[in-house]
């Protein structure tokens, strides 16, 4: 027996199902407040940065990715390299 007509016989059909979505906030609404004033206050502050801030503000680990998420997706800034930051050619 392979496993599709085992999926087939337990689901009753081989349609995808609805895939889980992750929460649609990531971070509290302070965490969040904490944030956009940190970046106001401090534009050039690398998503490291951020994420070693808001450990010392909260107490509470975060990944580089979830910060990165926060800062471009949930609060709508971009994060771009400065042009201390580039390389000569």
């Amino acid at each position: 027996m392979n496993r599709w007509s085992a999926l087939a016989r337990k689901r009753g059909s081989l349609e995808p199902t609805k895939q889980a979505s992750r929460p649609s906030q990531l971070v509290s609404t302070e965490g969040l407040e904490f944030i956009r004033q940190t970046l106001e206050a401090l534009p050039d502050s690398t998503i490291l940065e951020l994420v070693a801030a808001y450990a010392e503000e909260f107490g509470v680990t975060m990944s580089r990715t979830t910060m990165s998420r926060a800062v471009n997706e949930t609060l709508g800034f971009t994060r771009k390299k400065g042009a201390s930051v580039r390389q000569p050619r």
